[in-house]
């Protein structure tokens, strides 16, 4: 809303994105959305709520942006901008409906969309041979891949396992009932026959074991240790018994609760055990944390304990997908954000929760020339890439006279990408002297894209300027040629013909989004940006 010789000014294009870190499921693996390439398979939902394997064929990764934390009663959470869509359950009376909506358009206590049992394309992994020291004389050998029992152990040595140079130790007392389990283990997987104990610890003289776990991606201590990224690739089976092992080790079982609790003093391990636990159908919960500070003797200094706990839930999901309600929605940071682009279903899982990708953006903003000599300016710029729907467009509202508005919208389309412009300019009676001006400039890249206008005037004053302008063009064969004739390939000639649409448009931005706009043309020429 503008008021007397104010100005206002938006500048949009389609980006609407999860913030980096954000963990998509992919077809046998677990990638922070940042690491998805083209090509990779996710899980898809289909109308009929399963869930299919679909192809990523674009990614986008954006400038930082304003992020929302959104958090479910199940404590599912994902960061995202605010024109990102999810799928909601509204419920209105009797009457209940499921649809798309950007995350500014959710409300606490809506319910989301959130993965629940989804399929088992894990395949076991295969192990490298160990390097054995020449001088050991202790048999050792390793499984070829990873089955049940291996990673039963390897759980259980990230909970209660630490390595030394040449010993791993498992904090273990005798009398735990996982005891006969470890050397069972040791001997079945290792052929480790010897072991020796001082107290509350199980030891293991081994080198090579030390080596092997190394090479695995099982080294690190209590603080630093992480699940390598094979981990998410194995059977179900394998999983959930790396997680069995953990709370051997480290679960807890409340009193007068049924639910398992895992504690540790390394919450990233914690968020990759949750990851993995959502990957193979079990139902984590949240992660919370515990601190107390404890006087040293004599009261001089003081020491700060913190431990995280992650709860899961009493029961295992039974269906693909469920409706969580939306606990609370807070502000976050600024932040990098990305995007994928997705056949088909055009969504994917994102933490957990049921997320659309870019394939359609819809933006409209609206301004309200309120006082005399107000002034309103909209630059949108849209790039509809394979099967993607840009429908952008924009309000100017006269309402007071001698007010101005300016409106520039520039789009691009290519492989049967749609970009669509809706305008609606209206000017009421008492305002007099208004000039208000429109240029919609379309480029369409193949012969199977397309770009349609639709402007809507409503004047009801007649002492009115006003312009409106609308172009569509292609990219030629002679001017693809012309350029090629010069040394210039065709990938190279079409980014230039785009750039040249483009640049009375980047003219008029301020410097830094003239040079944002022309690095996300670059990355959407060479097919990496939805």
């Amino acid at each position: 809303m503008a008021k007397q010789n104010a100005t206002i000014e938006w500048i949009d294009g389609n980006l609407g994105c999860l913030a980096g870190g954000t963990r998509v499921f992919t077809n046998n693996d677990v990638k922070t959305i940042e690491e998805v390439r083209p090509g990779d398979v996710v899980y898809s939902l289909t109308p009929e709520f399963e869930w299919s394997r679909q192809r990523v064929v674009a990614t986008r990764a954006n400038p930082p942006r304003q992020t929302y934390r959104m958090t479910t009663v199940d404590h599912r959470e994902v960061v995202a901008t605010d024109n990102h869509p999810f799928l909601v359950l509204r419920k209105a009376g009797r009457l209940r409906s499921v649809q798309w909506l950007r995350l500014d358009d959710i409300n606490v206590g809506d319910e989301i969309a959130i993965s629940g049992l989804i399929p088992d394309h894990g395949q076991p992994y295969e192990l490298p041979v160990p390097v054995r020291p020449m001088w050991s004389r202790n048999p050792f050998r390793a499984p070829g891949a990873s089955n049940p029992d291996l990673m039963w152990l390897l759980g259980f040595y990230l909970g209660d396992g630490l390595k030394e140079a040449a010993r791993v130790i498992f904090c273990v007392p005798e009398s735990d009932p996982a005891e006969p389990r470890i050397h069972e283990v040791l001997a079945s997987q290792f052929g480790i026959q010897t072991t020796s104990r001082q107290r509350v610890q199980l030891r293991v003289n081994s080198v090579a074991l030390c080596r092997f776990l190394d090479t695995i991606g099982f080294g690190g201590n209590a603080v630093t240790k992480r699940l390598p990224e094979w981990v998410y690739t194995i059977p179900f089976d394998q999983k959930r018994a790396l997680i069995d092992g953990y709370i051997a080790a480290d679960g807890h079982i409340r009193a007068n609760h049924k639910n398992v609790s895992l504690t540790s003093v390394n919450r990233d391990l914690l968020e990759d055990v949750k990851a993995l636990a959502l990957s193979c159908g079990l139902n984590p919960l949240k992660i919370s944390k515990w601190s107390r500070r404890e006087l040293k003797p004599l009261g001089i200094e003081e020491k700060l304990y913190e431990h995280y706990f992650l709860y899961f839930g009493e029961s295992r999901p039974e269906a693909p997908v469920y409706f969580s309600e939306v606990m609370k929605i807070e502000e976050g940071e600024v932040v990098p954000t990305f995007d994928i682009e997705v056949e088909g279903s055009a969504n994917f899982i994102a933490n957990g929760v049921v997320a659309h990708n870019s394939k359609v953006t819809m933006k409209y903003p609206s301004i309200y020339l309120m006082g005399e000599g107000a002034h309103g300016e909209v630059l949108s710029a849209a790039f509809a890439g394979t099967g993607q729907h840009q429908d952008a467009g924009s309000k100017c509202i006269h309402v007071a006279p001698n007010t101005t508005s300016n409106v520039v919208s520039r789009s691009i389309s290519k492989g049967r990408g749609r970009t669509s412009y809706r305008g609606h300019i209206k000017v009421l009676p008492k305002a007099t002297n208004v000039k208000a001006n429109v240029r919609c400039d379309a480029l369409l890249l193949d012969e199977e894209s397309r770009s349609d206008t639709y402007p809507y005037m409503d004047i009801e004053n007649p002492d009115v300027t006003f312009g409106h302008e609308a172009t569509v063009s292609k990219v030629g064969e002679d001017q693809i040629f012309y350029l090629q004739s010069r040394g210039i390939d065709e990938q190279q000639a079409t980014a230039l013909i785009v750039n040249g649409f483009f640049e009375p448009f980047v003219k008029e931005l301020p410097m830094e989004y003239a040079v944002e706009l022309n690095r996300l043309l670059a990355l959407s020429m060479e097919g990496s940006i939805g």
